[in-house]
């Protein structure tokens, strides 16, 4: 191909606004304008049909659809990194409609006239037997998304790690974790350690970033047998001799906010004790 052939090309191209194709037909070139239809509004970037709506695709009826409404799948919860899990629309909100139940995937859960079919969907997703978990960022927008949330955590009940980072989650009282040591809560709304879940096996418990302002309740987590405790980023880190009455209401713990137990972190008691016998 020729110098001005090329530059012939490029012009061409500039000019139309357009993808173009390039055919050659022995010397010469020709440009064809594509019209590509990209936009995810689902309407057309161009032409004379740049206000007319696309006609659904086959794929649109999966448009809400998770892993475990799909037929001939047998990838499994516990089998996923980071497994999405939030209820999307409601299916009123929803902008096509679902195909018929017969031929794709499985039914809200709110609906019980497909019993067989939901425990098909509690099968595939397999929470019961999941030992470790990462439930984080999971956008839960509306209030029903977060009780179907809810309903989840209560079904881990052999997870030994759990990550709910950033899930503008308030209250997990009613959420019972028997097996987890190791439970990551950074970047949600809990302002208060009564909001905390049932975990008698917790070892390792991370809070940063919550909105927790007392040390109220605090000493409920005496009976859990709790090494490491992080608290960063919360406005109750800001009050007088905070490390020392969290070690004190937590005889057993080990670190916190990531540093070990200091001497200084000791009651005042323990610490004129202590100096008396080094002087001594």
């Amino acid at each position: 191909m020729s110098e001005g052939t090329l530059s012939h090309y490029s012009s061409s191209v500039s000019s139309s606004g357009f993808g173009a194709v390039l055919s050659l037909t022995g010397s010469s070139t020709t440009t064809t304008p594509v019209l590509v239809v990209t936009d995810p509004s689902g309407r057309t970037s161009g032409g004379s049909a740049a206000n007319n709506r696309l006609p659904p695709l086959p794929s649109s009826r999966y448009s809400h659809v998770r892993w475990y409404d799909l037929r001939d799948n047998d990838v499994k919860g516990d089998m996923l990194r980071a497994p999405r899990i939030r209820e999307g629309p409601r299916k009123g909100d929803c902008q096509y409609q679902e195909p018929p139940h017969d031929s794709g995937p499985c039914p809200d859960s709110s609906s019980n006239r497909f019993p067989r079919r939901f425990d098909f969907r509690e099968e595939m997703q397999n929470w019961e037997n999941t030992t470790c978990a990462n439930l984080s960022f999971q956008d839960l927008g509306d209030e029903y998304q977060h009780q179907n949330f809810l309903q989840t955590l209560r079904r881990l009940i052999r997870c030994e790690r759990l990550q709910l980072i950033d899930n503008s989650l308030r209250d997990l009282s009613s959420v019972s974790l028997p097996k987890c040591t190791h439970l990551y809560l950074q970047g949600n709304l809990l302002q208060s350690f009564k909001r905390l879940p049932r975990t008698p096996s917790l070892k390792y418990l991370t809070l940063t970033n919550n909105g927790i302002e007392s040390l109220s309740g605090l000493s409920a987590l005496r009976r859990l047998p709790l090494e490491s405790l992080v608290l960063s980023g919360n406005p109750v880190t800001f009050q007088e001799n905070y490390r020392r009455r969290v070690f004190k209401e937590l005889p057993s713990l080990k670190k916190l906010d990531g540093m070990p137990r200091l001497a200084k972190d000791e009651s005042p008691e323990q610490e004129r004790k202590s100096v008396m016998c080094v002087i001594s």
